[in-house]
């Protein structure tokens, strides 16, 4: 404001305040009650409950028609000529459960002892079923598990050990 004054002059600055005296004066004159005027009063207005609508009309119930079954015509029964009934044939021989083949593994290397566990059972290295084993191995110390294997029917695998690993490996 101060530096409007100094652009404007001394005349703007009052002209200014003017303005502002005259637009707090004119709002308060506005917001007082005056006297002698009384608001009038406003009659409360009452509206009448609606009566409710008449009822809609109902068409009464139409008949729906059941159909009645008709029976087929019954044909008059045949003859049928009766065979001789042929003789049960002989029955088959229970199969023979298959044997399966067992394999052979050979184990080398560092392993003071190695164990080959399956769900059959724990098997030392030589003639074992045909499956997939786990393989646990000693190296100076308890039971340990090593890898696995899979030992084919018929078949054979070398499987090495080696220390430094803890591992044993078909070779």
């Amino acid at each position: 404001m101060f530096l409007a004054a100094g652009v404007l002059g001394g005349s703007a600055l009052v002209a200014a305040a003017l303005v502002v005296i005259l637009g707090i004066a004119g709002i308060t004159w506005v917001l007082l009650p005056r006297e002698g005027v009384q608001p009038t009063p406003v009659a409360p207005v009452v509206v009448a409950p609606a009566a409710p609508p008449p009822p809609l009309p109902v068409a009464a119930p139409v008949p729906v028609p059941v159909p009645v079954p008709v029976p087929a015509p019954v044909a008059a029964p045949r003859a049928v000529p009766v065979a001789e009934p042929e003789p049960a044939p002989e029955p088959l021989p229970a199969p023979q459960p298959a044997v399966a083949r067992s394999g052979r593994v050979a184990v080398s290397g560092d392993a003071s002892e190695v164990v080959f566990k399956s769900a059959a059972g724990s098997f030392p290295a030589g003639e074992l079923p045909p499956g997939s084993y786990g393989i646990e191995a000693s190296f100076g110390g308890a039971l340990a598990p090593a890898g696995r294997i899979v030992i084919p029917e018929g078949g054979s695998v070398a499987v090495r050990c080696v220390a430094s690993f803890k591992r044993c490996m078909a070779q």
